[in-house]
């Protein structure tokens, strides 16, 4: 509605006021920036909430329809949201941004189709891989959800972003293997909108 502006104290606001009042920890830019930026270069991602946070690791993505893990509840809940976490520069928070919009991409059916059959293609070797990553998890953060639920929520959207949004030092190139490309060229090219 325009001309119609009524002050926004949702609590992702009071995050974005406060972290643009604090522009050391956000580079001075705002969240709605680097969100704009990254959906015009993959205009096929699914929108979500962006705001700044703090707590360990660069982001947090969280699900509107997840409580989230005992370690690491939902303070969002109801609203898909990314919680951009360390001080970066604006091209860095967009690379991490990338990586978390991919959690949500599961609720487009081509992506969806791509990442099943990605999944599908698992050899016994990345199977087990899986299994020692969730038991880690159980073991160093509490995780109480079972495997088959951190691997809706966690263990496959990993595995997705390691390939189609690598962290700098590219981790996870090693664990893919040649009959997992095809499916997971064609997550990219809806990402971009194609």
């Amino acid at each position: 509605m325009e001309g119609n502006f009524a002050p926004d104290t949702s609590p992702a606001a009071r995050i974005r006021r406060r972290m643009y009042d604090h522009p050391g920890r956000s580079h001075g830019v705002q969240p709605d920036v680097v969100r704009s930026n990254v959906l015009r270069r993959y205009p096929g991602f699914i929108p979500a909430d962006v705001v700044y946070g703090s707590g360990p690791g660069f982001a947090e993505t969280y699900f509107s329809d997840d409580p989230g893990a005992p370690y690491n509840p939902n303070r969002y809940f109801g609203r898909d949201t990314v919680e951009l976490r360390r001080n970066l520069p604006q091209p860095e928070q967009e690379g991490v941004l990338k990586g978390e919009l991919l959690h949500f991409m599961p609720r487009n059916p081509k992506f969806s189709a791509a990442r099943d059959g990605f999944m599908g293609s698992l050899s016994q070797r990345q199977l087990s891989i899986l299994r020692d990553i969730y038991k880690n998890h159980v073991k160093r953060f509490g995780e109480d959800r079972g495997f088959d639920k951190w691997l809706e929520y966690t263990g496959k959207d990993m595995l997705v972003r390691g390939y189609l949004s690598p962290d700098r030092n590219d981790e996870f190139r090693p664990f893919y293997e040649p009959q997992n490309k095809p499916f997971l060229e064609d997550m990219m090219r809806v990402i971009s909108g194609g």
